[in-house]
């Protein structure tokens, strides 16, 4: 039996276009989405850890009481590449089979989202899984096996992780909804999203 992909959630973002707001601590459906996302994950039983700035951040406090791995990225404002490179080395340790990564500012994720495409990378686990939503438009989660590992390990600043990704085969998994490209990162998108959605 395939051993199933460490789940690693990305939250060691500044929230920088929330001009003094936190993206990962918008509610949704009552409790902060980065709360919601970690539970998603946890659903699937695979192992979860979520990147975070610093122990001390409010983030750390909505998600005290889960089974998460908390891994602290200090240096996050570098840029993306940074905390996937971090959190990538902060799991080898437990020789993981694969690596979800899923950004925390996606609202309309669910735990669906994260089993299907788990369900669809253990039917060609060599390859790289993506989820796509209703559109065709690329989005998350994403899931890299080990032969991708190192590669991840050298991301750095904003480089994020579709310099890996160019030019492999991608098993793309497509949804009827368009929660693997919901992303948001303003106070006016979130304004916009919740006037719209049936999630909020």
């Amino acid at each position: 039996m395939i051993q199933p992909p460490v789940i690693i959630l990305l939250a060691a973002g500044s929230s920088s276009r929330m001009r003094g707001g936190d993206k990962q601590l918008e509610l949704v459906s009552g409790e902060p989405l980065l709360r919601r996302l970690a539970k998603c994950a946890l659903s699937t039983e695979a192992s979860v850890c979520v990147a975070l700035p610093a122990s001390d951040h409010p983030r750390c406090g909505v998600i005290s009481d889960l089974g998460v791995t908390q891994i602290y990225v200090p240096d996050a404002d570098q840029g993306m590449g940074v905390s996937i490179s971090r959190s990538t080395q902060a799991v080898l340790n437990r020789d993981p089979s694969a690596i979800m990564f899923c950004p925390t500012d996606m609202p309309e994720l669910t735990k669906d989202h994260f089993l299907t495409l788990i369900d669809a990378w253990t039917k060609a686990p060599e390859h790289i899984a993506q989820a796509i939503d209703s559109t065709g438009q690329p989005g998350h989660p994403v899931i890299f096996p080990k032969d991708y590992f190192d590669a991840l390990r050298r991301l750095n600043g904003d480089k994020g992780a579709k310099s890996v990704m160019a030019g492999q085969e991608i098993t793309s998994v497509q949804f009827k909804d368009n929660g693997p490209s919901v992303d948001l990162d303003t106070p006016e998108a979130w304004r916009d999203w919740r006037l719209g959605s049936q999630v909020s």
